[in-house]
């Protein structure tokens, strides 16, 4: 029985490492789409002359909306970590008598409860840096719009 439970608890430490790992990943893209706006938010207001008004302004609010989510993925960092305090309290609350094999099912438990809270808070991260790229393709898909409509030769071609 030993066997089973080292590998179940095994296992919950490894999805608790890959949850925490993908949630690394995660928050680097919303600091990289964060850069990303910020540059093509200095490129629209220092070159306000070279684009068409309208789309520029509109590419601008896109952009800031961008930024907006970008900064939410950012603060839902509230993620759940057992440290040997904790569990050393559980152990004291719960007065283990068998305690090789209880201590093992009751780390699992507290592991896998911070899987589930942290699985929770990686898919809302997830959710708003998606929102995030999205609004910042657009804005490039707008801002090229507005380059080319403030073109001479482009606008004779229409």
């Amino acid at each position: 029985m030993d066997d089973v439970e080292d590998l179940v608890l095994e296992i919950a430490w490894r999805d608790y490492d890959i949850l925490i790992n993908d949630k690394t990943v995660l928050e680097n893209k919303a600091n990289i789409v964060l850069v990303i706006d910020g540059v093509l938010l200095g490129l629209i207001l220092t070159s306000i002359e070279h684009i068409n008004a309208q789309f520029g302004i509109f590419a601008f609010i896109v952009l800031i909306l961008s930024s907006l989510f970008c900064l939410i993925a950012l603060f839902l960092r509230d993620y759940k970590v057992m440290g040997a305090m904790e569990t050393w309290a559980d152990f004291e609350i719960d007065q283990i008598t068998d305690f090789p094999q209880q201590a093992k099912r009751n780390i699992f438990a507290t592991v896998e409860d911070m899987v589930k809270f942290n699985r929770i808070n990686y898919d809302k991260v997830a959710f708003w840096v998606k929102c995030a790229l999205i609004f910042t393709f657009i804005s490039i898909i707008i801002i090229a719009i507005s380059i080319l409509l403030n073109q001479k030769w482009f606008i004779q071609y229409l």
